[in-house]
């Protein structure tokens, strides 16, 4: 439940595409578990990627995960498409801070990530087929994607942005497969809970 004090921020995390106060945002999603989430996306991470190694950061908000991968001595490109939460991302000498529309052509070479993240923003992802064959072009042979998956997400991400086919977890299986990626998905135990998702890895073969 929501407190009363929380309603607009949640509205406005949840709905906008323009957080209109990062600070706000900030606290509300620390509060709700996402520092444990950044945990746990890194946890899928570190047996797969060495440390020191180049990580893509999408929808990086205002830097949570972005914040814990470079703590583990991994090099970050933190982007996202509102430059107000950009500017919030604290100063790191490992976070790299770029403003990117994951929607569009990612303005990055061919080959160069070692590994991509995400944690909250797979309900802007208007096109899943393009969203991965972009995904799959920068990252290099052997890389990775850590791609959180939450069920309880699923009719947000309809409402907000249409996506074809139904991002279902079958769905972005075959899409990801088709891309040219090897895929498995590792299932949580309570298919609603905000706070401990699915999640697909993704391997560049």
């Amino acid at each position: 439940m929501v407190a009363p004090q929380n309603f607009p921020t949640f509205l406005n995390t949840a709905f906008s595409r323009h957080y209109l106060n990062p600070q706000k945002y900030h606290r509300y999603v620390l509060r709700n578990g996402r520092r444990q989430l950044a945990s746990e996306v890194v946890k899928h991470l570190k047996p797969l990627v060495k440390p020191k190694s180049s990580v893509l950061e999408l929808a990086a908000g205002t830097g949570i995960l972005s914040t814990v991968l470079a703590g583990q001595g991994y090099e970050v490109w933190a982007t996202d498409h509102d430059l107000q939460m950009l500017k919030a991302i604290p100063t790191h000498s490992r976070i790299h801070k770029h403003r990117l529309d994951f929607n569009n052509p990612f303005p990055v070479k061919s080959d160069t990530f070692n590994a991509v993240t995400i944690l909250w923003g797979n309900r802007y992802i208007k096109n899943p087929a393009r969203f991965l064959n972009q995904i799959h072009r920068i990252l290099m042979p052997g890389g990775f994607f850590i791609w959180p998956v939450f069920t309880i997400e699923l009719p947000l991400w309809i409402y907000l942005s249409h996506p074809y086919p139904l991002p279902s977890v079958k769905n972005l299986t075959l899409l990801s497969q088709k891309a040219g990626f090897e895929s498995r998905y590792l299932s949580p135990d309570n298919p609603l809970s905000t706070r401990h998702p699915g999640f697909l890895v993704l391997k560049k073969t």
